[in-house]
């Protein structure tokens, strides 16, 4: 059963986690704009603008990471508590390999492997080449759960408190279970 705040309006835009700086501010007042108008608005979806961060590459998406200069305090910046909705932050299952985490993760194994060799698989991902969480490890899975456990302050009203881009409906079945504690094995 989905929590009642899921049935709600959800706001969400590309727009306020994209700008050059103050996205915090700027969503607030969003939110409280529509509060304002009598316009119950119950979850805002957290494009991965959030975790922009500039790399030697430029700008890129690196989950796991805040954009400190949109967003200068993450942990204060939550609106659930203050303003009583569940923000649901954009999270990928796939790294670039301009990532801070990637040699982290490449230790624990936690990468699809290519075709031909036990080398992760390189792909195409937003913003240049990458690499897929491979979400068919039991090992993976806990060790993505700690990293989406390390930024859950953010996903106050879990289990239901991220979305993914481009996820089958598998991953999503499977996230939302890592986050429950309630992981079934893949049947074979």
């Amino acid at each position: 059963m989905l929590p009642k705040y899921a049935l709600g309006y959800l706001g969400s835009s590309m727009y306020y986690p994209e700008l050059d700086a103050d996205c915090d501010d700027a969503i607030a007042e969003f939110i409280d704009t529509t509060k304002e108008e009598g316009i119950p608005v119950d979850g805002f979806q957290l494009s991965s603008g959030y975790c922009a961060i500039e790399t030697e590459q430029g700008i890129k998406r690196c989950v796991f990471t805040w954009n400190k200069k949109r967003f200068k305090d993450p942990k204060d910046f939550c609106p659930d508590e203050k303003r009583g909705i569940c923000v649901s932050p954009n999270v990928k299952p796939g790294i670039l390999l301009i990532h801070p985490k990637l040699d982290e993760m490449k230790a624990k194994g936690m990468f699809v492997k290519a075709s031909e060799t036990e080398e992760p698989g390189i792909g195409t991902w937003w913003g240049g080449k990458g690499m897929f969480v491979d979400f068919t490890s039991q090992e993976t899975r806990n060790n993505w759960k700690e990293m989406l456990k390390r930024m859950s302050w953010i996903m106050v009203q879990v289990p239901y408190g991220m979305t993914t881009a481009n996820m089958t409906a598998w991953l999503i079945k499977t996230a939302v279970a890592l986050l429950k504690e309630k992981v079934e094995p893949l049947a074979s």
